[in-house]
Formats: structure tokens, C-alpha cells, sequence
């Protein structure tokens, strides 16, 4: 049982959701809602069924919560924006070619992604977490892959003070990644990684500026 987000009949009322919405969805059965085109925006999302992004771009500015699977992927962007907006998802979760950004104080757990692939979406693949009390936590990725095409790179970008926790990846082998910390406060957690040895045209990359800051003690290997 496939439901379209973008299908206004399959809502309550029978529209789409718009800026001013909360957003709940659980029906009876197991239906897979989709997502994949247009660029939303909505207050808040409660999910309690499986979820596909594979397109498209979707904002949320509230305390968001998605319990059942969830697949982002093909270069769908999604952006948890403002001081206590956040998405909090606690299904298996799939991350393969999607952008991911919190931004002004927004943030985005994903307590159950082992992998990320940044290839699958755009030529340029982008995790960001930008302004204070921003977080990106990927503090369950084991597995971090890079864009492998000649001119692509999975960019990972801390500024103006926001976070990103990557510290269970161990290594990174496969494509190019380029990581940047920027401005006061700024961080990348890369506390596990050892071994830091592939990159495509250009090359990876580990810059910390501004007082931004990349953390990786153990780093052995590049």
C-alpha cells in the first residue's frame, strides 16, 4: 500500500500539508508514504509508518518524530531549521545521495543509520549542521561512503557553531569526502577514525578555520 504525499485526496482534510501544519500520520495496515518532488514546508511531522524520501526538498521547524522505517535517498533534501525544531527518527533508516541539514538551532538523531552513501543523489551530497545548538547526530554510522563519480564529494560541513557527531566511523575508504569546520564552535566528531585514504578528482579533505574544530585523535592514515 504505496500513499503519495503529494496526492491530496490520501489527507485529512484534502490537501496537501502547507507551512502552517502538523503533521500526523498513522492509518491502519502498513502503507509506505512517499515523498518525491516539490519543496514543503510544515511545522511539525508524527509518523508511525514507513517512509520514503526520493525527491524533493522538505523543511520542519518543530519537535518531529518518525517511529517506522525510513529511506532518504536520489538527492532529497531535508532541513530541521529553528531552536528546538528537531527530527528524532528510531525506525532502520537508510541515507544514501540525501542532503541533510540543521540549521539555527535545529536538530537531526538518527539513532538506528550504520551507513551513509553519498552516492545515489546530486553530484554533491550534503550533511550540514550551521548556527549554535545545531546538531547533525550520525553517532550510529560505522559505515561512511563517499561520492565515487569523477566530480562528485559527499561534503560534511560544521559552521557558525553547529555539530556533527560521526564518531563511531572508524574509516573511510571509498570515494571522496570532504569535511570542513567552520567559524566558532563549529565540530566534527570523528573521534574512532583511523584511516582516512580515498578521494576522487580534487581529493578529500579535513579543513578546520575560524576556530571550527575537527576531532580525531586517533587519526593515523591519510
Amino acid at each position: 500500500d504505496v500513499r503519495a504525499w503529494h496526492d491530496p485526496w490520501k489527507w485529512n482534510p484534502e490537501q496537501i500539508p502547507a507551512a502552517a501544519d502538523l503533521v500526523l500520520i498513522d492509518v491502519p495496515g502498513e502503507p509506505t508514504i512517499t515523498f518525491a518532488r516539490g519543496d514543503r514546508s510544515i511545522v511539525s511531522l508524527q509518523s508511525a509508518e514507513k517512509m520514503e524520501f526520493t525527491g524533493g526538498v522538505l523543511t520542519i521547524g518543530a519537535k518531529s518524530t518518525i517511529s517506522g522505517a525510513l529511506t532518504l535517498r536520489n538527492g532529497f533534501a531535508l532541513s530541521v531549521d529553528g531552536l528546538g525544531a528537531s527530527l528524532t527518527a528510531t525506525g532502520a533508516t537508510i541515507a544514501a545521495g540525501a542532503h541533510l541539514t540543521a540549521r539555527n538551532g535545529g536538530r537531526i538523531v538518527l539513532p538506528q543509520l550504520t551507513r551513509v552513501e553519498g552516492d545515489g543523489g546530486d553530484f554533491f551530497t550534503t550533511l550540514r549542521a550551521e548556527g549554535a545548538n545545531s546538531l547533525l547526530d550520525l553517532s550510529a554510522v560505522t559505515l561512511l561512503e563517499g561520492n565515487t563519480f569523477v566530480n562528485d564529494s559527499l561534503n560534511i560541513e560544521a559552521a557558525n557553531g553547529g555539530k556533527i557527531n560521526l564518531s563511531r566511523v572508524a574509516a573511510i575508504t571509498v570515494g571522496k569526502v570532504q569535511f570542513t569546520a567552520t567559524g566558532q564552535g563549529s565540530e566534527i566528531d570523528l573521534s574512532a577514525l583511523t584511516r582516512f585514504t580515498r578521494g576522487g578528482r580534487g581529493g578529500s579533505l579535513l579543513a578546520a578555520m575560524g576556530g571550527g574544530a575537527i576531532i580525531a585523535p586517533k587519526l593515523t592514515e591519510l
